[in-house]
C-alpha cells in the first residue's frame, strides 16, 4: 500500500498528523518540510488543500474526539503506512516528548510493532 491508496478520510488523518509532528516543537526544519512537500506533490496540490480545510473539523477540540478521529483508521495497512510516515518524518529532528506521546499512543492503541534495522 502506497499514500495515493489511502481513502480520502485516512488521508486526512495521516496530513492531521504530519502537521501535529512538523509543528510539535513549534519549528519546522528543512527536512520536515521536504517530507512534507513530498507529501503534498504525492497527494495533489488541490487534494492536499481540501484535506488540511477538514482537519479542523475532524480533529476535535477534546482528546476524545481526536482520539475517535484517529481510531477511525480502519485498515490495519493503512495504519501502519501513516505511522511508518509520521515516524521518518519525526526522527529527522529527534523525537520530542509530544511526539513521543502521540507515537506511544498511536503505537498502543493501532497495534503497530515497531522495529528498526538491526533488532
Amino acid at each position: 500500500m502506497e499514500i495515493k491508496d489511502l481513502n480520502q478520510h485516512d488521508q486526512s488523518v495521516l496530513v492531521a498528523l504530519y502537521h501535529k509532528i512538523i509543528l510539535s516543537d513549534r519549528q519546522a526544519t528543512p527536512e520536515e518540510l521536504q517530507h512534507l512537500d513530498a507529501l503534498v506533490t504525492e497527494l495533489g496540490e488541490e487534494n492536499y488543500n481540501t484535506l488540511v480545510a477538514q482537519i479542523d473539523e475532524k480533529w476535535g477540540d477534546s482528546r476524545t474526539a481526536t482520539e475517535a478521529f484517529l481510531l477511525s483508521v480502519e485498515k490495519q495497512e493503512a495504519r501502519d503506512l501513516i505511522y511508518g510516515a509520521i515516524l521518518e518524518v519525526a526522527l529527522e529532528d529527534g523525537i520530542d516528548g509530544g511526539e513521543n506521546e502521540l507515537l506511544e499512543w498511536l503505537k498502543e492503541n493501532w497495534y503497530i510493532k515497531v522495529e528498526f534495522l538491526g533488532e
